[in-house]
């Protein structure tokens, strides 16, 4: 009998398949749908467990070669999108009996490569069944194997008798995800499909039983296990062959990329369709567009006011005369510039490019004003630069340049300069061009200024900067890097400290010739911070979710409805298709009626497509009006994308969170999930712009977002009447030109030991884990990032250590926590952490009257009054009349005996977790801290 090599990737018919024809169809359906048939469904973008999610069999999963799993992690939308098999990483093996059909049954995997491509000359196992040597039983590899592509060996007697499957890929790459299907049909044949497509048919003349066990990824050490890395999104087995139209079906349901620029994978997709969203039958109204008038004056914002060239919002005051585009600019009562922002040309006839005097555009209005400066005194340049001032404090730059003769523009900078009090930190947030987190460092990021003096930090393009202290700041932002020649520089921007300490943000916009014939359009905006004021009483502000579980003071007086108990699908917006709505109904009712206030959980990125077996019948449509480029890759069986707000995404999201209220009975905000600035290149749903190279490269969208954020604050406070108090997740991106609506900023998340990996630095050693804050968060990131003063919104923290369960509960690495997080006046969400350690600091801050509005603040950095005699030992002080709390915090790595001395000694001091009073000797106190600890103390004075 001839054995078929994988050498030789050829197909012999053997004499032994009576009547068989090559390219003969499948046998007819058992099951009438694909989800019928399925006998095993391992779904590894489903957190928490490996076991299967359904199994006719055994569904317990077995970790081999590793103790624990690789996830592939995406710390972007913070999910996990598969499990990670090959080099060092474990594999998972299953039993067969009941799951994997004997005869006749097909394999679906989705998987995507990490570190290959499909022309990379490697064997990478993705699955096998566990059998060795020669034996009856079916010996199956479905592998990466080197250029034949993606292939299936399968071994059917004992005699080694085998046939192999494959299907070259050269255009896979890493980071795409793919979907492979093998159906058998034997004695008969075996298909091998590839993203949709049929790849390879070979005849199998026997039908062997299967071995006791299958290994999602490498069974041993050896074989198919070193040369890389791929990631599996699902496994599922299936009791009969899947017929070629199921297969792309599947393809295109699993990868909804695939279903767009394949027609053969846009079949109806596999699953249960959801109810449609009334929206589309309604004409896919705009809602509360009335809050996009120049007229309207969102809370707690004033009018604007306009003095010949000055002008007044809220807090702030703006000097638009001179010659530059920004004389002065002050905050809560400073000056934060030490001189003008000013655009400056290099070449053959360097100096400041001039402006001419303001003038006005349009009609005055309270929450807009335009205004329009020509450029002058700039030989061989022409242009003008209009100004949008809105009342949170945003000015919008809109300058146009044109030169007289080629050469004219062979460099241009714009310089920020920042009074040496101002230039004490700063904060970043990227411009990153793939589908990655913008929490990573890299992109993102907050620190206190390099010391000395000259240049003392560069970058590439970022959509965001901002220079300040924690009392005021100015922020600089562009939504794309437009105005940008050449692209792509490592040192497009740059902070410059003089020798007198005045730090000057410095945008290297043009450094080589502008292409002959193109116009320069410079679009950037300046906000002085904080951008608004602290609501009265907010420090007694405590938030929980919804859940039952939260009783009583531990019940939030900020409830975030969290969406699991309500909504069909994962992510969807549309409480019309809710479930569980009579109860939704009587909890917000109950909680109202408690005082308490509603917020909804949405997200502005991503709209959902399929949820398990469910599916939203309009995600094809939904997908090409409104999708990005690049977009989320999909992998298992929970498939979501990115919307632009710059699309009808935005009038979706309004309408529904309209609905929400009018169906649930009250909305008093909403809190809003993923707000960082995305990349979008594509023009249909308004992202993108045409370099003068040709290229077509991504627009990070500001204004999308802010008229929408803009557009429900309006719309809550219509319909109740008092402002809306609603809360953005921005952890690491503090974007206040579009945030400013937000009455509190949910951050923390960013400090998920998932976004370390390329800054280890940030990581304790294996045997420090439980104090693992004290390396995550350097202090100098909590003055810049996590202080509200600086910036407006409330802070509010969210502690992530959901991934590392082993010390999430641990008192230790909570109170660590709260050393650091304690000392920036920030209110804390109890998630994710040892939630009693936290109710403590909630029952201590309210038995102070923590929200009366007599209490102040002094941070550590500020505090002299209440000093600790060890290094390392930091003290923030709360103050109303005749009494004090406060923070006192070890951050030292060993434990520390200190006493603290007063100013002016306080009659009595109490240790305020326990009620101890603590003896006062010589006008001090004295205080054993464990390392990476804190105690609370009252003191009556």
């Amino acid at each position: 009998m001839t054995r078929i090599t994988p050498a030789l990737g050829r197909r012999v018919i053997l004499a032994a398949v009576l009547s068989f024809a090559l390219g003969s169809a499948p046998r007819a359906a058992a099951a009438a749908t694909p989800a019928d048939a399925c006998s095993f469904l391992a779904d590894y973008s489903r957190p928490g467990s490996l076991d299967a999610a359904s199994a006719r069999g055994d569904a317990a999963a077995t970790l081999r070669l590793a103790a624990e799993p690789v996830l592939d992690f995406d710390t972007m939308a913070h999910t996990q999108r598969g499990l990670v098999v090959g080099r060092e990483a474990a594999s998972v093996a299953y039993q067969t009996a009941g799951n994997l059909a004997v005869g006749r049954g097909s394999i679906e995997l989705t998987l995507k490569p990490i570190d290959w491509n499909g022309q990379s000359p490697v064997v990478l196992m993705l699955l096998q069944t566990v059998v060795g040597g020669r034996t009856p039983l079916g010996k199956l590899f479905i592998y990466k194997y080197k250029e034949s592509g993606l292939a299936a060996y399968l071994e059917y007697n004992d005699q080694g008798d085998h046939v192999f499957l494959s299907g070259p890929v050269p255009d896979w790459q890493p980071e795409s995800w793919h979907h492979l299907v093998l159906t058998y049909d034997l004695p008969g044949e075996a298909r091998l499909y590839l993203d949709g497509r049929q790849a390879d048919i070979a005849p199998v003349p026997l039908a062997p039983s299967w071995p006791a066990q299958v290994s999602v990824g490498p069974y041993g050490e050896g074989f198919g296990r070193a040369a890389g890395r791929t990631s599996l999104g699902l496994v599922a087995f299936y009791d009969r062959p899947l017929t070629p139209s199921e297969v792309q079906s599947l393809a295109g349901s699993r990868l909804p990329d695939l279903a767009r620029g394949d027609s053969a994978a846009a079949a109806a997709p596999v699953g249960t369709m959801a109810p449609r969203s009334p929206w589309h039958e309604q004409g896919r109204p705009a809602l509360a567009m009335a809050a996009l008038e120049p007229d309207v004056v969102l809370p707690p914002w004033t009018p604007i006011a306009v003095e010949a060239d000055r002008l007044a919002v809220w807090g702030r005051r703006y000097d638009l005369g001179g010659d530059g585009l920004l004389a002065g600019a002050e905050a809560t009562g400073a000056e934060i510039l030490a001189g003008p922002v000013r655009l400056r040309r290099g070449g053959e006839a360097p100096g400041a490019v001039g402006f001419g005097p303001l003038q006005p555009v349009g009609a005055a209005a309270d929450g807009q004003r335009r205004f329009r400066r020509e450029v002058v005194a700039a030989a061989g340049l022409t242009g003008q630069v209009e100004i949008l001032a809105e009342a949170d404090g945003l000015l919008w730059y809109d300058l146009s340049l044109s030169a007289d003769a080629p050469g004219e523009l062979a460099a241009l900078t714009l310089a920020v300069p920042l009074r040496p009090e101002v230039g004490e930190l700063m904060h970043y947030v990227g411009a990153p061009t793939s589908y990655e987190s913008q929490d990573l460092p890299r992109h993102s990021f907050s620190r206190a200024i390099p010391a000395g003096a000259g240049r003392v930090w560069e970058s590439a393009f970022r959509t965001t900067v901002w220079v300040g202290n924690t009392h005021r700041g100015l922020l600089w932002c562009a939504e794309s890097d437009e105005s940008w020649w050449p692209k792509d520089r490592a040192d497009a921007l740059r902070l410059e400290r003089a020798d007198d300490g005045a730090v000057t943000l410095v945008l290297d916009l043009v450094t080589e010739p502008w292409p002959a014939g193109q116009p320069l359009r410079l679009r950037f905006g300046l906000m002085a911070t904080p951008v608004r004021p602290q609501p009265d009483g907010w420090r007694a502000w405590t938030f929980s979710a919804q859940y039952d579980g939260r009783r009583g003071d531990e019940r939030g007086s900020h409830l975030i409805y969290w969406p699991d108990e309500w909504r069909l699908m994962g992510l969807d917006p549309d409480l019309n298709r809710g479930r569980n709505l009579d109860a939704l109904r009587a909890k917000v009712a109950a909680d109202h009626a408690a005082g308490r206030l509603i917020i909804p959980y949405w997200t502005r990125l991503h709209a959902v497509a399929r949820s398990g077996d469910i599916v939203e019948p309009d995600a094809v449509w939904m997908r090409q009006a409104w999708g990005t480029e690049p977009n989320r890759p999909g992998g298992g069986m929970h498939q979501f994308f990115r919307c632009a707000t710059t699309s009808g995404w935005a009038d979706y999201l309004v309408w529904c969170v309209e609905e929400w209220a009018r169906i649930a009975g009250r909305l008093d905000g909403v809190y809003i999930d993923e707000t960082q600035p995305i990349p979008n290149r594509r023009a249909e749903s308004g992202g993108g712009y045409d370099a003068p190279d040709g290229t077509r490269r991504p627009t990070y969208e500001f204004f999308g977002s802010r008229r929408l954020y803009q557009r429900l604050m309006y719309a809550t406070g219509q319909r109740h009447g008092r402002p809306a108090t609603s809360v953005a997740h921005a952890s690491a991106t503090h974007t206040m030109q579009c945030l400013s609506p937000f009455a509190a900023m949910l951050i923390g998340e960013q400090y998920h030991s998932g976004y370390f990996t390329e800054n280890p630095e940030f990581l304790p050693p294996p045997e420090d884990r439980v104090y693992y804050y004290s390396y995550a968060l350097p202090m100098d990131r909590l003055r810049a990032e996590c202080f509200g003063r600086q910036w407006g919104p409330v802070m509010v923290w969210l502690p992530c250590l959901k991934n590392q369960k082993d010390i999430l509960e641990d008192p230790r690495t909570t109170r660590d926590m709260l050393s650091r997080v304690l000392q920036a006046d920030m209110l804390i969400w109890p998630l994710h952490c040892n939630l009693e350690e936290v109710h403590r600091t909630w029952r201590i801050r309210a038995a102070f009257d923590i929200g009366n509005r007599a209490v102040t603040f002094t941070p550590y950095w500020e505090n002299r009054a209440i000093t600790a005699d060890r290094d390392g030992v930091v003290v923030g002080v709360y103050r109303r009349p005749g009494e004090a709390l406060l923070v006192v915090s070890n951050l030292n790595r060993e434990a520390v005996t200190t006493r603290l001395h007063f100013d002016a000694v306080p009659r009595q001091v109490v240790e305020a977790e326990t009620g101890t009073p603590l003896a006062l000797a010589d006008g001090a106190v004295t205080l054993d801290l464990p390392r990476n600890d804190y105690a609370m103390l009252r003191l009556h004075e």
